[in-house]
């Protein structure tokens, strides 16, 4: 999760996603069948798997076409499941942080981004209040590949879902705990920053 980075976004959505899937549903299966141990165990493999869901948005090389196969998912993940929001308000805020500095950069590959091993500043817990678009950076600079073309075909990608996302994450803003609207807010920002 630390690591990952110019990974695939589609691998996340095609392998991981289904994995992900298949623990919560047993999960849930163990729970009604009152094996709460089993239960709670495999709970935090979805979840850790979930977690590493910002670490494959991080300069994903396929960024476009893996927000395009995820973005349903990712709104019901947003509407229904309150303890994955983290961790998806994170990836949407982190996909539009880096495609978005890379295309006003253009193909001038700088340090922007920090160096391997720097602080993001991303937490996994979801209560970061009031985390600025350098938090978003991943801590990773931009790779010589990720061409600003590239970028802007991802925010392409992202703007296109912002009219249904936005309302979602306004009213998840507001029915939140000010504790946690930390993330919910930077995903806004995020998707306010591309909307057309």
């Amino acid at each position: 999760k630390k690591n990952v980075s110019r990974a695939s976004l589609s691998f996340w959505a095609r392998e991981l996603l289904p994995e992900a899937r298949r623990c919560g549903q047993l999960a849930a299966s163990l729970g009604e069948q009152g094996d709460v141990e089993r239960a709670v165990l495999v709970a935090a493999l979805e979840h850790q798997l979930w977690q590493t869901l910002p670490s494959f948005c991080r300069w994903a090389e396929d960024a476009a076409e893996g927000f395009r196969l995820l973005a349903k998912p990712l709104g019901a993940a947003l509407q229904n499941r309150e303890d994955l929001r983290s961790h998806v308000c994170n990836a949407i805020a982190l996909l539009v942080s880096q495609n978005a500095r890379a295309a006003e950069e253009g193909d001038n590959v700088g340090d922007f981004g920090g160096g391997v091993g720097s602080d993001s500043g991303l937490s996994d817990d979801g209560n970061g209040v009031g985390a600025g678009e350098d938090e978003f950076d991943g801590g990773f600079p931009r790779p010589e590949g990720h061409t600003s073309e590239g970028a802007e075909e991802a925010l392409r990608a992202v703007a296109s879902y912002s009219k249904n996302y936005l309302p979602l994450l306004f009213n998840l803003f507001v029915s939140s705990r000010p504790s946690e609207r930390g993330r919910v807010h930077a995903a806004i920002a995020a998707l306010g920053r591309v909307a057309g």
